[in-house]
């Protein structure tokens, strides 16, 4: 019973984090060309990766979707002493699917809002990579919520 429980907590953690990714701007890229690009350059193919995303995103959550219509349709429970009918975590599992590429999708039009207004700081914000002094900023920010927190 534990297994399967944490199978399922595995399945929900990854998917759900997935959106939280996209926030962060977390997810990898090799930037060994992109950052020496222009502007321009490097606004198109931040948004090219949020729209891949994005449409990993619905491949992903259309395949979902079948197996949760596949379990609903046949009432299908798990095969061991808790029984669990399987919507209930596959529910869970394509809720963070689906919200995922919603949250990839809103990002790239978001982006591409922004390039055409020719507004690649705000690009780079939303989409780019995190540069160093992204990271120190977060880092300050972290420690004096922490410290605040304290007192």
């Amino acid at each position: 019973m534990g297994a399967e429980l944490a199978s399922y907590a595995l399945a929900l953690g990854a998917t759900w984090s997935l959106a939280y990714v996209v926030f962060e701007r977390g997810h990898v890229r090799v930037d060994v060309v992109v950052m020496r690009l222009s502007p321009l350059w490097r606004s198109i193919l931040d948004i090219v990766a949020l729209a891949s995303l994005a449409g990993v995103g619905f491949a992903l959550s259309y395949g979902g979707l079948g197996v949760f219509e596949t379990s609903l349709r046949l009432d299908a429970h798990s095969n061991t002493t808790l029984g669990m009918p399987l919507v209930l975590p596959q529910g869970a599992w394509l809720f963070g699917l689906c919200w995922f590429t919603l949250v990839a999708f809103v990002r790239t039009l978001q982006a591409a809002t922004f390039l055409v207004r020719g507004d690649h700081s705000h690009i780079a914000r939303i989409a780019g990579t995190p540069s160093a002094d992204d990271e120190i900023e977060d880092v300050i920010h972290d420690t004096q919520g922490r410290m605040i927190g304290q007192e």
